[in-house]
């Protein structure tokens, strides 16, 4: 924000001015109000407030104003990104603690809000992770998967990848839980030459380039990723494929989290879809009344590229 806003009240001019500073300015004036203005003011009504519902005054009890300016799910997400990646830079060069880290790990997802419900889950499964002395703390076998007979949950961050994994292909999908869904409308809008229910997905990576699995590692979202219903959606042609277009940053995070694990990628970006049919005959798409309803779809599917996949899905139609 320049001076000449904050002393002269003038609004940026040009072709790249946008309105952003003259909310930040009021909400800026705002903030100074209630720390200079109000907090003063209101200061002996809090004290006697914190007596009469507690009893005494304990020094730990405090609050803040709450920011005017909230930030965007985007802004949110790239700020919940930043911190993962920190994170996972200092687990595995080891200069902290695990029980350490994971303990601000906590307070960091349950303060952002982004997964709900985590308190709760947290208060189920308790914070203190397994450690060396724990009897059950060998919980990963030779082949990485939990040893035989382990019970307990998986450690925050495991102790030392042992080494990196052979390079390889990687195609990454999950499948559509709902596909009667999206299939029902299609027919619907008098497509033909639809897939099979259980072959409707999307794709999160198709990398011709040979990396290391581990790298992927596994996504925050969970084992089902629900797009709710609504929001931009569009039907177009992708070469002789009909695919449904639409919008889910969840999904444009995590594709992003696998390029930069070392995928290759064969297009300028990334778009989610679904292809739902390979004939859209004479129909003409920008008539069409794309599919409005919620996208759900299951977990994470690595598997290796396979270039004739199509061959081997039309031989077993």
């Amino acid at each position: 924000m320049s001076s000449a806003t904050r002393l002269l009240g003038q609004s940026p001019q040009g072709m790249n001015a946008t309105g952003d500073s003259d909310t930040r300015n009021y909400y800026d004036r705002c903030a100074a109000e209630q720390k200079v203005v109000l907090t003063p003011a209101i200061a002996r009504l809090d004290e006697l407030l914190i007596r009469h519902a507690l009893g005494d005054r304990p020094a730990e009890v405090w609050y803040d104003w709450r920011p005017l300016y909230q930030p965007t799910q985007k802004e949110k997400a790239d700020a919940f990104k930043a911190v993962a990646d920190a994170v996972n830079v200092l687990a595995n060069a080891a200069v902290i603690p695990d029980e350490i880290l994971a303990r601000g790990v906590k307070g960091f997802v349950t303060e952002s809000g982004l997964l709900p419900g985590i308190d709760a889950a947290y208060a189920e499964h308790g914070d203190a992770p397994l450690t060396e002395d724990d009897p059950q703390a060998d919980q990963f076998g030779p082949d990485g998967q939990p040893a035989e007979g382990f019970t307990g949950t998986v450690v925050p961050f495991p102790a030392r990848q042992i080494a990196d994994a052979t390079p390889r292909t990687l195609y990454v999908s999950r499948k559509l839980v709902n596909g009667d869904d999206l299939l029902a409308w299609a027919r619907s809008q008098a497509f033909s030459d639809l897939m099979p229910a259980r072959e409707l997905h999307v794709t999160l990576a198709y990398s011709r380039q040979p990396l290391d699995w581990m790298k992927v590692g596994q996504t925050w979202q969970g084992e089902q990723l629900k797009i709710d219903a609504g929001g931009p959606r569009m039907v177009e042609r992708f070469g002789e494929a009909v695919v449904l277009l639409f919008a889910s940053s969840d999904l444009r995070w995590r594709w992003q989290e696998i390029i930069d694990a070392g995928a290759s990628w064969d297009h300028p970006e990334y778009q989610p879809h679904v292809t739902f049919s390979w004939n859209a005959g004479d129909i003409n798409l920008s008539r069409v009344q794309p599919y409005n309803g919620p996208l759900v779809f299951g977990p994470e599917i690595f598997e290796p590229v396979d270039e004739n996949w199509r061959a081997k899905f039309e031989a077993a139609e």
